[in-house]
């Protein structure tokens, strides 16, 4: 179980979703918890959340590609839990997401 409070203060975490051609959405399965998400985590001191996004790519997947723009930021007061999340939207050819 991962120990959440080794976590900066920020508590910010940031995703990229992949569409291919057809409209497929890249999710990924976790080891550490039972759902299914896009590519992303959390957000580390310092770090903006278009570099977490790029290195969760690496951390998750293995990839090094570049992302597209911004497609969504939310803030919100959960006491404890992340406050804002900021996604970006790439494309993922046909050819990659088999």
């Amino acid at each position: 179980m991962r120990d959440w409070s080794t976590l900066n203060r920020k508590r910010m975490a940031a995703g990229a979703l992949f569409r291919d051609d057809s409209g497929r959405v890249l999710f990924v399965e976790p080891s550490y918890k039972p759902n299914w998400e896009i590519p992303g985590g959390a957000v580390e001191a310092d770090e903006p959340p278009w570099k977490t996004a790029s290195r969760e790519l690496v951390e998750e997947l293995g990839w090094t590609r570049p992302l597209g723009r911004l497609l969504v930021s939310v803030a919100g007061q959960c006491p404890g839990q992340v406050r804002e999340l900021s996604g970006h939207a790439s494309g993922l050819p046909d050819r990659a997401s088999q």
